[in-house]
């Protein structure tokens, strides 16, 4: 007969399972609302802006006072904006009707500088630089002679949204960030390339939030 077989030695017992970690709460996306200033009298006229320092002209007052008046509702509860003329006007005027204040006043918001375009019309530009006006109008992104160079100015404006955004809004309360036209463009298509953003009206909103180190579009 065959001898019987040896018994098995029984298993160890399992090692228990380390505790779970738990997972670490999504932080809140932080609103902005941003704007572009009212109208200037270069505005009125086609002139272009740039860095020049053009105040309001009372077309443009009288909208940054419309813009306070719509967003009444929007518990804004401090404004950013760029340290030019048209900017900061704008800006003061929507916090006076709002009791908010105009928090920080960063150069980093200001428009693109646009070399030798600026101060001047369309058909000058046209009359005086014909290739660079071309290349600039079919993409903006090209850099006018003695302008800003355009990822540059897209880095710098994404960078101050961020501090803007960390530095004063809060999940329930967004801040106003008053700045450009161009400003606007580019941050807009950079968030959603998918966009094409043509113009961006005076005194017009456009919602924006900041999720960890990412923006998206607001509003739905």
């Amino acid at each position: 007969m065959n001898a019987p077989a040896a018994a098995r030695p029984p298993s160890p017992p399992s090692p228990p399972s380390p505790p779970s970690t738990p997972a670490v709460p999504a932080a809140p996306p932080l609103p902005l609302l941003l704007v572009r200033h009212g109208r200037t009298s270069w505005n009125a006229a086609g002139r272009i802006q740039g860095h020049t320092d053009v105040p309001l002209d009372e077309v443009g007052r009288d909208q940054a006072r419309q813009l306070g008046e719509a967003l009444r509702a929007r518990r804004v509860r401090a404004i950013a904006c760029s340290d030019l003329r048209r900017a900061r006007e704008t800006a003061t005027i929507v916090g006076d009707l709002l009791g908010v204040p105009v928090a920080l006043v960063l150069p980093e918001l200001r428009e693109r500088q646009l070399g030798v375009f600026e101060g001047r019309l369309r058909d000058e530009c046209i009359a005086r630089w014909p290739e660079h006006w071309a290349g600039w109008e079919g993409a903006p992104g090209n850099t006018p002679p003695g302008g800003e160079d355009f990822p540059a100015f897209r880095a710098r404006a994404l960078a101050a949204l961020r501090r803007v955004a960390r530095e004063l809004a809060r999940p329930d309360a967004p801040v106003l960030v008053v700045s450009h036209g161009g400003f606007l463009r580019a941050v807009l298509e950079a968030v959603d390339p998918d966009r094409a953003v043509t113009t961006v009206a005076n005194a017009t909103v456009h919602e924006l939030e900041l999720v960890e180190e990412d923006f998206r579009l607001g509003g739905g």
